[in-house]
């Protein structure tokens, strides 16, 4: 987890050089995913929970259920950003081949940080000031550029391509799954 943790805080305070750790340190993907992001998405699950506690006085079963949804969004986002990605991204690679390891270590990453992004935003209400952290997470995938071996050329492309694979999906789960739990 500190590992994670660690290379999450390298990312947002200068996103080149994090990449470049990131690529030195070579952590394992799926070590990273059980020992960062799931630990994160359950964090992030509780935060959704007390944060409806103090804000809606629900009953019990309605903040377990935003908890559980919480978590689940951001678990989903993780599969569904390595699907998007694995499928799109050999269009717009140098050499037209693409590292799963990679993928699996950005995914892992950048949806860490919109799961922070959502601790922050339960944490304190007044979330219309954090809209814009996902910024954050746009440049961080601009940055990837050269850890994915992505074409210069071809740098929108990938951009577009990460914030369909994992800003967007946190926001349409999120709005799938919120009127399921009342």
């Amino acid at each position: 987890m500190l590992l994670y943790l660690k290379l999450m805080l390298q990312l947002v305070l200068a996103p080149l050089k994090g990449w470049e750790d990131v690529e030195l340190t070579a952590p394992n993907p799926r070590r990273l995913f059980a020992a960062g992001l799931l630990p994160l998405s359950v964090f992030a699950g509780v935060c959704a929970s007390l944060a409806a506690l103090w804000l809606t006085k629900s009953g019990v079963f309605t903040l377990i259920m935003r908890g559980i949804a919480c978590c689940v969004t951001y678990l989903l986002t993780y599969y569904i950003a390595q699907a998007v990605l694995i499928s799109l991204l050999p269009r717009i690679t140098v050499d037209g081949l693409i590292d799963r390891d990679r993928i699996s270590i950005l995914s892992t990453l950048c949806v860490g940080i919109m799961a922070i992004i959502g601790i922050i935003t339960n944490l304190f209400p007044m979330e219309h000031i954090f809209q814009f952290l996902p910024i954050i997470v746009v440049i961080i995938i601009y940055r990837a550029r050269r850890f994915l071996s992505v074409d210069r050329a071809k740098t929108g492309l990938m951009i577009a391509f990460g914030i369909v694979a994992v800003i967007l999906p946190v926001y349409i789960l999120g709005r799938i799954l919120s009127p399921l739990i009342g």
